[in-house]
């Protein structure tokens, strides 16, 4: 992900939201109209611009979404302990 400096500054849009769980509430900056439905939160038309003046670029992050899964098995033996019972589970 990148960015353009123009006459040295960079202007990106800023977006910001806060939930607070025990009181159910969201606090959004800038305030967004609803009227776009429960989305309305993600418009990046409507994010407030910010202004950077003499960024310099770093390298870059790479970031990669990955799914870890797994299963784990559970021997025993049955009540008579005359057979042996498996068990599995299995995460994904």
């Amino acid at each position: 992900m990148g960015y353009q400096d123009k006459y040295g500054c960079v202007t990106m849009g800023m977006h910001m939201n806060r939930r607070i769980a025990r009181k159910n509430e969201y606090i959004i900056y800038p305030l967004i109209s609803n009227q776009w439905g429960f989305t309305s939160q993600f418009k990046a038309s409507q994010m407030q611009p910010i202004v950077f003046e003499q960024l310099k670029p770093r390298a870059p992050v790479y970031i990669t979404p990955y799914i870890l899964g797994g299963v784990s098995s559970l021997h025993q033996l049955n009540a008579d302990q005359t057979a042996g019972l498996l068990t599995r589970k299995s995460c994904f």
